[in-house]
């Protein structure tokens, strides 16, 4: 019997065994061969023994872990054995073995997204997963949340003793790697899940594989493995493997009051490495200010903007992250608003109080309003509405929200200032909802038009001519209608809409609670403070 023969034999003896006699078992295989092993992993971020608060050390029952390590030593062995004359170096991340600083929080806010990919990969057939959302969300916060449920033996009871890896997937790059490379680090994912049963492979940047022209070739250990994909939002999944080996999950940003509980971990740990500290202030400054960049707060770019400024509060030999270090982060873009011509920042605020007065009248809650410009290039201002804009639930709501969209041409009107391209933005928004409207919930208030096609798409060409230019005509007189009324809202508070405008100008960006005490009066102008101020002194 050759060295591979006798390796697999003792791996399949040892599957067939119950869990007392695999823990003799492991330890007496494990010491076998203390050589190095083909698999390397990443140590750098074990867990610390430590008892402090917040530590979960009681919650991981010491068999369970001394398990853990030796299955982990006999899969070195295991591999190290099969490929003793196929070098290759295929690299797995041990994700139990990794520190997780929020990992209850995980656990307690995304526990919904968790027990879904746990209902999903308990299934007998079909259970590899891909996680889509955009970059920021969260989405391996998901996969963490997973471990380290794993870990501490909070996870459904089958998968209390499986193993989770990060597979990077630059090793599978075919401008680095042979295609024989390739074929055996394949093999051995495969032959690791053979033998291990429940195995999670999680791999990040899935769209890779597809680069690679390496999809293909993964079939195996889709069939053989759990595998866990990370993709955007925008790429789908037309590719038709995905299609047939994948079930898709989709994840959205968490609510703004669940972001420091999700990042507190993370930020205490940024903390320490820069040897600084956020007050609680400071933290809502991050969230105002990743909602300045990006037009919604993610936890990637709270966290980011957190890293940044520390460093920019370590590096001024300061022992605390004041609004200054924060601020740091964005001066390109405050920058480029403080160079406007005094005119350009009239029509932006005057623009934005528009629209913030109209939405506040009719009770929308705002959760910022900027006229910095965006890193996407975009200049201008913008608010962040409590709404979903995208929802047809009666006619009043969406004419509330076509009014709201045309407050900001409405404002700039008022103040005297020519159509923008900002105003046939809103235009246009204002276009689609009231098409929408029309079309979905009728012309007349109970008379729907169900014009749909096979897949729920609005089906134009099925609708006479006559019906179409009805349509349009319907269309214009109603935007008209609401753009009057958008006026007369403002001029009716006129006052209010004036302060918010100077207000901007003054700031560059208000958050809600300013907004708000703004509308109500219950704060001047004078308690709004000046972005020169604030970026440029302490």
């Amino acid at each position: 019997m050759t060295t591979k023969e006798k390796c697999m034999h003792q791996m399949n003896y040892l599957n067939s065994m119950n869990q007392t006699n695999q823990k003799k078992q492991l330890y007496r295989m494990s010491q076998m061969n203390q050589t190095n092993p083909n698999i390397l992993y990443s140590d750098a971020e074990k867990e610390p023994e430590t008892n402090q608060k917040g530590d979960n050390k009681g919650n991981i029952s010491r068999s369970m872990k001394s398990f853990q390590r030796r299955v982990n030593n006999k899969l070195k062995d295991c591999i190290k054995e099969i490929n003793k004359n196929k070098r290759t170096d295929l690299i797995l991340n041990d994700l139990k073995n990794k520190r997780f600083p929020d990992g209850n929080a995980i656990i307690s806010k995304r526990k919904s997204e968790i027990n879904e990919v746990f209902n999903v990969i308990g299934k007998r057939k079909n259970k590899n997963i891909i996680i889509f959302g955009e970059d920021g969300t969260g989405r391996k916060q998901i996969i963490e949340g997973l471990a380290y449920s794993m870990k501490i033996g909070t996870c459904p009871g089958k998968f209390k003793n499986s193993l989770i890896f990060e597979v990077p997937v630059e090793q599978f790059s075919t401008e680095v790697n042979t295609t024989n490379e390739i074929g055996i680090k394949i093999l051995s994912l495969v032959q690791i899940a053979n033998n291990f049963p429940h195995t999670i492979f999680y791999i990040k940047d899935f769209k890779k594989l597809i680069d690679y022209n390496v999809i293909e070739s993964f079939q195996m250990v889709f069939d053989s493995a759990i595998c866990i994909g990370i993709m955007d939002r925008t790429e789908g999944m037309d590719f038709d493997l995905l299609k047939y080996h994948f079930i898709a999950i989709n994840v959205n940003n968490p609510e703004r009051g669940d972001i420091y509980s999700l990042t507190r971990g993370s930020i205490r740990e940024i903390q320490k490495f820069h040897n600084v500290v956020f007050t609680m202030n400071a933290f809502e400054q991050i969230l105002d200010e990743s909602l300045t960049s990006t037009y919604e707060t993610k936890i990637g770019d709270v966290l980011d903007i957190a890293d940044e400024a520390a460093s920019i509060a370590e590096n001024r030999g300061l022992t605390y992250v004041g609004i200054k270090s924060i601020l740091e982060t964005n001066r390109y873009n405050i920058n480029a608003m403080l160079q406007n011509s005094e005119d350009k920042n009239n029509f932006y605020a005057a623009h934005e109080a528009g629209h913030a007065i109209v939405a506040l009248h009719y009770n929308v809650g705002i959760d910022t309003i900027s006229i910095i410009p965006k890193d996407d290039g975009v200049t201008g201002g913008f608010n962040l509405f409590e709404v979903d804009k995208n929802s047809l639930a009666s006619k009043d709501d969406t004419l509330q929200s076509i009014e709201i969209d045309l407050g900001g041409y409405a404002g700039t009107l008022i103040k005297g200032y020519p159509l923008t391209y900002g105003a046939v933005s809103d235009l246009i928004e204002a276009n689609k909802l009231e098409r929408a409207m029309f079309l979905y919930l009728g012309m007349e208030r109970n008379k729907p038009i169900s014009y749909l096609n096979e897949i729920g798409e609005i089906e134009l060409t099925y609708m006479s001519n006559e019906m179409k230019n009805e349509l349009d005509r319907k269309v214009l007189a109603n935007i008209t209608n609401r753009l009057e009324n958008a006026k007369k809202i403002i001029m009716d508070n006129e006052n209010k809409f004036n302060i918010i405008t100077l207000a901007l100008k003054k700031k560059g960006f208000l958050t809600k609670k300013e907004v708000l005490a703004l509308y109500k009066g219950e704060i001047t102008l004078d308690n709004i403070p000046d972005i020169r101020t604030m970026i440029f002194n302490d």
